[in-house]
């Protein structure tokens, strides 16, 4: 299925998306991604290789050149070597919009920074991008721990960035990451602190951040409506 705006929220005589094709297993990413999570455990806060994440145990052990342990090696599938992943924002009003992923059935109403007119009271883009960052370090430091029987009570990222004005434009001159990882015993700090770093290599929203945007614009044109 194609990503529509949610009704009610029209796109201004915009079309929507084309929808692409789904994978070798015939399922969209959609499709896919509603699927339960047979892992998650409701009242755990423990994670541990026996609830890790299998797929993305195998992406980090290949990115980072190590082998999962004996036991996970011989349970996981196949991975593709490559992933399409797809959003669709529509302009609503001002400067406000919505936006929509295959994978998630709700809308995102986001706006501009109120420094910039937007309003109050909304994620905007640049807070969508600390979200980003945040959240892909949080899964990421999972998945080693999981890949390394590592347990640990709680892990809290909070992601902070610094937006200023160059000659070229506004840009973020830097983005803070603070994790906040629990664990139950002192003996494991440095085992702990080495996972960190470790997910501070891995992360790949952060390594995203250091490549060359490609832009491909397209225009449509559209008649205005006629009043009756």
């Amino acid at each position: 299925m194609p990503i529509h705006p949610p009704d009610g929220e029209g796109t201004d005589g915009r079309g929507p998306v084309p929808h692409r094709q789904p994978g070798r297993n015939g399922r969209s990413a959609g499709q896919m991604a509603s699927r339960p999570d047979p892992e998650n455990r409701a009242g755990s806060r423990s994670f541990s290789a026996g609830r890790c994440s299998l797929n993305r145990l195998q992406f980090f052990s290949k990115l980072e050149g190590c082998s999962a342990p004996a036991q996970i090696e011989s349970r996981r599938p196949e991975m593709n070597e490559e992933h399409a992943y797809r959003v669709a924002a529509w302009w609503t009003s001002g400067r406000t919009g919505l936006a929509k992923s295959d994978s998630a059935p709700n809308a995102i109403h986001f706006t501009a920074p109120t420094e910039f007119g937007g309003l109050e009271g909304r994620w905007t883009p640049e807070e969508l991008l600390l979200a980003a960052v945040a959240g892909c370090y949080t899964t990421t430091v999972r998945a080693i721990a999981g890949g390394a029987q590592f347990d640990f009570t709680d892990l809290q990222v909070e992601a902070s960035g610094t937006v200023r004005k160059a000659e070229s434009g506004y840009s973020f001159t830097q983005i803070v990451v603070r994790p906040n990882l629990k664990i139950a015993s002192a003996e494991e700090r440095d085992r702990a602190l080495e996972l960190l770093k470790r997910a501070e290599k891995l992360c790949l929203v952060s390594r995203a951040l250091g490549t060359t945007l490609k832009f491909e614009p397209q225009l449509e044109i559209t008649k205005p409506a006629s009043i009756a």
